[in-house]
């Protein structure tokens, strides 16, 4: 694809980097593909003063890089302060002046071509930029990649919680909505990673404009079977769960498996061990490590190594947005899937072909005792998987759709 270099204000919540979480893993395979075609700026926010070192990571994809420290205890502040007056605590959590001086400055040095924005709570700071340019008179394409419809995720967080949780997040979700309804009429296009999420937002927002479906990828080379030398073969059967495990959805997916369905799976056969691999392992998630069984590892540098010893991954999510890369992953590793099916929306695979589904503790340990018991079943359900994700899911089909609605072709 040939188009003219031009230049873009890229803006995200969250360092795309390393691309080891979700909205990370969008946000730097979206930086990575852009920089081909475009001059990029980019602002963001780190949770991790150590995530500063990663600046010269991004430096290779981008013109001009600028990484703002995010005080959880003091974005916890904001946000408390922003639902006081009336607003969602996302757009006061993610607000920092300093970010907003430093876009001030870039709009007003720069001409940009476009604005491209990460998650919705980014757009607080355009709505007070051109709210208080008055003189600003250049048309910039504002394009929004709300990714999912975070209000509907704050909704479920209020129907899993108890009071007075339940209270606050359905109090964030009504607000959110209100917000993500004021950032799509705003914004030239509003992008989502599925087509159930751009489905379930036109149905909020009737109305709603120019609204987009660009699906995540998956690195087929790096996560395949054959990217990294063999482990010695373990003696014991090994599921696995791979995330940020700081991340609301995924300590209550695990505690769930963890206290409803392994033990039925430990009674049938009691070596088998489940691996919960992924970094910043919350309080919850580690109390977990004192079940029987129940490894968690907490950061790791690769995790190809732990995909490859694992008979199976299993994906207990009861709380899920958008597309799960972390069943991407596991499929493009030629591991079996055993899933909720919150977390395969967007994926479509077919049950019993490249995976399987179960909602209930009783379905979800019937399944994993059945690929644990027959590994030729196993092994020809997860070489269905990786076929089914190298054809359907590719960055490069995914970042072209992208690169043609920035330059206006979608």
């Amino acid at each position: 694809m040939t188009v003219e270099n031009k230049h873009i204000l890229f803006i995200a919540h969250r360092i795309p980097y390393p691309p080891n979480k979700g909205d990370k893993i969008r946000t730097f395979n979206e930086i990575k593909y852009l920089s081909r075609f475009f001059t990029i700026d980019l602002l963001t926010m780190a949770d991790e003063k150590s995530d500063l070192r990663f600046k010269p990571n991004l430096e290779m994809y981008c013109n001009f890089v600028h990484i703002f420290p995010l005080n959880r205890v003091y974005g916890k502040l904001k946000g408390l302060k922003s639902l006081l007056a009336g607003k969602s605590i996302s757009e006061g959590y993610f607000y920092k002046s300093d970010l907003y001086h430093k876009l001030s400055e870039l709009l007003s040095q720069n001409d940009y071509h476009a604005i491209f924005c990460f998650s919705s709570p980014m757009a607080a700071y355009i709505f007070k930029f051109f709210g208080h340019e008055a003189k600003f008179g250049k048309k910039i394409k504002l394009v929004m990649d709300f990714c999912d419809v975070d209000s509907e995720k704050w909704r479920q967080y209020a129907n899993n919680s108890t009071f007075p949780l339940s209270w606050l997040y359905k109090i964030e979700a009504k607000r959110l909505a209100v917000f993500e309804r004021k950032t799509n009429r705003y914004f030239d296009v509003s992008i989502f990673v599925s087509e159930e999420e751009s489905h379930l937002f036109t149905q909020m927002v009737p109305d709603a404009k120019q609204v987009k479906t660009i699906a995540n990828g998956i690195d087929h080379t790096y996560f395949s079977p054959e990217s990294i030398s063999p482990e010695s073969e373990s003696t014991s059967q090994i599921i696995m769960f791979a995330g940020a495990m700081d991340y609301y959805a995924n300590v209550e997916g695990v505690e769930w498996f963890c206290k409803e369905i392994f033990p039925m799976i430990r009674d049938k056969i009691p070596g088998v061990l489940f691996y919960i691999v992924g970094n910043n392992p919350h309080p919850r998630v580690r109390a977990l490590g004192n079940i029987k069984n129940v490894i968690v590892t907490g950061f790791v540098d690769d995790m190809r190594p732990y995909y490859q010893q694992a008979d199976l991954c299993v994906v207990p999510l009861r709380v899920a947005r958008g597309i799960q890369n972390k069943v991407l992953e596991a499929m493009s590793m030629e591991k079996s899937v055993v899933s909720t099916s919150d977390a395969l929306c967007g994926i479509h695979a077919s049950h019993g072909d490249h995976l399987f589904q179960a909602d209930t503790p009783k379905m979800m340990a019937h399944y994993i005792l059945m690929l644990l018991g027959d590994k030729k079943l196993s092994r020809e359900t997860g070489r269905a998987a990786r076929k089914f994700v190298k054809k359907n899911f590719s960055w490069e089909r995914s970042m072209e759709k992208l690169v043609a609605v920035l330059n206006n072709a979608l």
